[in-house]
């Protein structure tokens, strides 16, 4: 193959995997901010306690602290949190200078050509010694 051709299958390639990772990202699923997922979970986890009561005939408190509060969570609290990419805060922006030189003609006689740098005489010669 030449040259031409592996630079164009190249960019072909790259642009097929680009276009597949950027939709990705919205295909996945995080089980974790599941509420089904964590409803299954929290029923599993009082599951093992209440077997642990049911062998005993009473309970000895088992578990971790924070799971004896009422209204516990087990697993992964969605609301304590955020996944956003932090960015700039809104009108922090820079300022964009404006263009109004470059898009305004100016006229022959407002042109500075005395600031040109034109050659007003030959180079001069150079002797390497």
């Amino acid at each position: 193959m030449s040259n031409r051709v592996n630079r164009a299958v190249l960019c072909l390639v790259l642009a097929v995997a680009m276009a597949f990772g950027s939709l990705l990202p919205h295909a996945s699923h995080s089980p974790s901010h599941d509420p089904v997922a964590l409803a299954a979970v929290e029923a599993e986890r009082h599951a093992q306690l209440e077997a642990e009561i049911a062998e005993h005939g009473h309970s000895h408190d088992d578990g971790e602290d924070h799971e004896q509060v009422a209204g516990h969570s087990h697993g992964h609290n969605p609301a304590d949190h955020s996944h956003e990419t932090p960015t700039t805060p809104p009108g922090s922006s820079p300022d964009v200078p404006t263009l109004v030189q470059a898009i305004v003609p100016t006229s022959p006689d407002a042109a500075h050509l005395g600031a040109s740098y034109r050659l007003e005489r030959p180079p001069r010669p150079i002797v390497i010694a």
